[in-house]
């Protein structure tokens, strides 16, 4: 029994390092992601005196753009299930008086209390959604399912829910399953699938949204040159393999191509947008 604890506190510790890592991979390349902010504000379009719930902290690379955007008197909830993101943008938040509540969620029921049900004016996330759901344990899509109900009823009526995560048959999809190793993404690889975009639809509908776009895009992440690319994917998902390993294995799948003055690396998500009509 001890041998048994002590292995599972051992994980702990490697996914919280991992956490730290993804933290600090974003912060040290803060135009990294760019494109994805980019798109999502567009399709978002966050208002002055809104109510926002950011479903994912991270790094909080959304969360401050958000609350700059919904300004003093809107609100922007951020939610994560690690404690470490939570944590630090709570602290630079306060410093710089920015309106955010950051709250940690459970592992095993990581959603709000029933008194932010017809809250929001908008629910927001960014490659988090496909996290509700384990392949390993194979959760098929119930998880991602149930956090889409949860994001329909936390919404006012008119309410909009603007996602972009990984979908299926997309060199994002391919990249994150080639890295579902231990040595390329520590500790647990990425047990995580992916849906085509019939099913996506058909999740946003057994939701109870009305979907008003969906569409594939290349939002390639930006380095200004071949050193922090390597060491962006390198951090990012706390590899055990070598710099320049995990740099081959982004290179040929996503490709690494020079634009002009940076380089950048092809990734792709589904940006989808959809509203909460009753």
């Amino acid at each position: 029994m001890l041998e048994t604890h002590h292995s599972q506190h051992e994980t702990e510790d490697a996914i919280s390092s991992r956490w730290e890592s993804y933290r600090r991979a974003n912060t040290e390349s803060p135009g990294a992601r760019e494109n994805e902010l980019s798109e999502i504000f567009k399709l978002l379009n966050p208002q002055h005196g809104e109510k926002v719930w950011e479903y994912g902290t991270g790094n909080r690379y959304l969360t401050f753009p958000l609350a700059q955007a919904v300004g003093s008197i809107g609100e922007v909830i951020s939610t994560d299930v690690n404690e470490g993101n939570t944590e630090e943008v709570k602290g630079k938040a306060a410093e710089r008086s920015l309106p955010i509540k950051t709250i940690l969620l459970a592992q095993e029921n990581p959603f709000l209390p029933p008194e932010y049900q017809d809250y929001f004016d908008a629910v927001t996330s960014i490659a988090t959604l496909h996290h509700l759901d384990n392949r390993d344990q194979q959760t098929g899509m119930t998880g991602r399912l149930e956090g889409l109900k949860k994001f329909y009823a936390s919404l006012k009526r008119g309410g909009r829910l603007v996602i972009a995560d990984p979908v299926y048959g997309t060199a994002t999809q391919r990249y994150f399953d080639s890295i579902d190793d231990p040595e390329y993404c520590y500790p647990t690889g990425h047990p995580h699938d992916f849906p085509t975009q019939d099913e996506i639809l058909t999740l946003i509908t057994k939701a109870g949204f009305t979907p008003q776009s969906l569409e594939v895009k290349t939002v390639p992440w930006r380095f200004p040159d071949i050193e922090a690319a390597k060491k962006f994917v390198h951090t990012i998902h706390h590899a055990r393999a070598g710099a320049d390993q995990s740099l081959v294995m982004a290179e040929k799948i996503l490709g690494l191509t020079k634009v002009g003055d940076h380089y950048e690396l092809g990734w792709q998500l589904f940006f989808l947008k959809a509203v909460r009509d009753y």
